[in-house]
């Protein structure tokens, strides 16, 4: 899980880099809100990984 949140989070950076070498500003703006629909997904694989799979909030309850 932590190497799909890692791999997100780089594809995240790759494309706005690409969108800013290609369309200036507006490329990159447009590369990196495409981006933000796909972070919290990667944010929470990198959560689940390092937690062992479990929500924390799980771990805190029991």
């Amino acid at each position: 899980m932590r190497t799909v949140g890692l791999l997100t989070l780089a594809m995240w950076l790759a494309i706005g880099i690409l969108g800013a070498l290609v369309g200036g500003g507006i490329g990159a703006a447009i590369g990196f809100a495409t981006g933000l629909v796909l972070l919290p997904g990667a944010l929470l694989c990198l959560v689940l990984s390092a937690s062992g799979g479990k929500p924390a909030w799980r771990r805190l309850a029991a």
